[in-house]
């Protein structure tokens, strides 16, 4: 018998989005908001040069969002 349950996860890629990331948090709450079912969020910073992994962490950390950072 299967679940009823519907559960997404969303990736998001970020490089170099400090300027960006206060469009992102609005529309993560917004789904946040409006989503009744369990969901994950994953933002990967994948090699940013400037400070988008230290932004990421101020601005999300009341979010649930999971924040992975790697570095080249």
């Amino acid at each position: 018998m299967q679940s009823n349950k519907v559960s997404i996860s969303l990736v998001i890629p970020c490089y170099n989005e400090s300027n960006r990331l206060s469009y992102l948090e609005e529309g993560l709450r917004e789904f946040r908001d409006q989503w009744q079912q369990p969901y994950e969020i994953n933002i990967v910073d994948d090699g940013s040069k400037e400070d988008t992994a230290q932004m990421l962490q101020e601005k999300f950390h009341t979010l649930s969002v999971n924040i992975e950072q790697y570095k080249i």
